[in-house]
């Protein structure tokens, strides 16, 4: 299984080659990726905090996998910083891996996020030497637990909200 992220910086001295890569080819202004820079420089750490919830997603559909039907190898591949597409992909070719289910981690589908996922792995898929198949889960953005789950949250966080 692959599961397929945006990807972020994991520590200060990332954020600015990680807003190099996501803008690459695109004519971003220096002072609005500065601005970015500072959100990000702004968390804690200066760190986005994507890339361990996609690590803690991955050890946690691994203990599932394994309680349910046995181990099932689940890699982690990140569009915009490491691991890379590309590198997750030479792993695991090099394990011998020639198909997996890909998980694509953006909540929607839509041009500007599921369809770029699905370009990204293309293109790495070209640039990997028996790189494995890659088939798609459908979208889950609809999927009843999921929407029970956001609803749960924004209940959590209306309640939260002084009135007046």
């Amino acid at each position: 299984m692959l599961l397929i992220a945006f990807g972020g910086p994991t520590g200060p001295a990332e954020i600015r080659p990680f807003l190099d890569n996501v803008t690459r080819g695109r004519d971003i202004p220096r002072e609005r990726l500065e601005e970015v820079a500072r959100h990000y420089e702004a968390m804690p750490g200066g760190r986005s905090p994507l890339h361990a919830l996609t690590e803690a997603q991955a050890a946690g559909l691994r203990a599932a996998l394994a309680r349910a039907d046995g181990p099932l190898p689940v890699y982690v591949g990140m569009r915009h910083w490491h691991p890379h597409l590309s590198e997750t992909l030479e792993r695991m070719a090099r394990d011998g891996r020639r198909r997996a289910l890909g998980l694509i981690l953006s909540a929607f589908r839509c041009e500007a996020s599921w369809e770029r996922y699905m370009a990204d792995v293309a293109a790495a898929r070209a640039g990997v030497a028996a790189a494995p198949e890659i088939v798609y889960a459908p979208p889950w953005f609809e999927h009843e637990r999921f929407v029970a789950a956001v609803a749960d949250r924004v209940r959590t966080a209306f309640a939260e909200v002084p009135e007046g």
